[in-house]
């Protein structure tokens, strides 16, 4: 699809908008806290069949508002569906990092020892402490999922964890110890 200067990667399904439609409304303050916009592909939302027919009735929905005259009611209803659909996909993505949880256990391993390499190589005196964006690079994911996964597997932002995982690093290495800390346990 071609829009203004640029092509988009459009199937059908897709909804796509300007963002003025949402600009003044309450859904364009918190159009950020959709972090799945900036996930990759492997990162796509896998639907139910129920969760399907879901999104295409907000579809439908949009579609039909766009469909008839446009009255003082229209924007705000096509925006409340486009926030409804979002909404459904936050909760599906919640669900889908619930049912992939043996796969993150392996992100969240590598994150740790990733983070113990860092701070064992004594990185943080010369590049101080690594940025989510860093960690995600390293471990092949986008920072706003691997943001997203951290915080949902340990209640705590990705730099929280980094954060805790340093003094646990730092406290380990003045304290002989047999076992290793785990940031699960946190």
């Amino acid at each position: 699809m071609q829009y203004g200067r640029h092509t988009y990667d459009y199937q059908e399904g897709t909804l796509v908008f300007h963002p003025d439609l949402i600009h003044g409304t309450a859904l364009g303050p918190h159009i950020q806290g959709y972090t799945f916009f900036g996930y990759q592909s492997n990162e796509a939302l896998h639907l139910s069949e129920r969760e399907r027919k879901i999104v295409l009735d907000c579809f439908s929905k949009i579609e039909y508002e766009l469909e008839h005259s446009i009255d003082k009611h229209s924007k705000k209803l096509i925006v409340s569906n486009i926030e409804l659909f979002l909404n459904y996909c936050s909760r599906f993505y919640d669900r889908q990092f619930i049912t992939r949880e043996s796969a993150h256990k392996g992100i969240l391993e590598r994150f740790e020892r990733l983070l113990n390499e860092y701070f064992q190589a004594e990185k943080p005196q010369t590049l101080g402490l690594p940025s989510v964006g860093y960690v995600a690079r390293e471990l092949n994911l986008p920072a706003g999922y691997f943001g997203d996964l951290i915080k949902k597997e340990t209640g705590k932002t990705a730099q929280e964890a980094n954060q805790l995982l340093k003094l646990r690093t730092t406290s380990a290495s003045n304290i002989p110890s047999t076992s290793s800390a785990s940031l699960s346990s946190t």
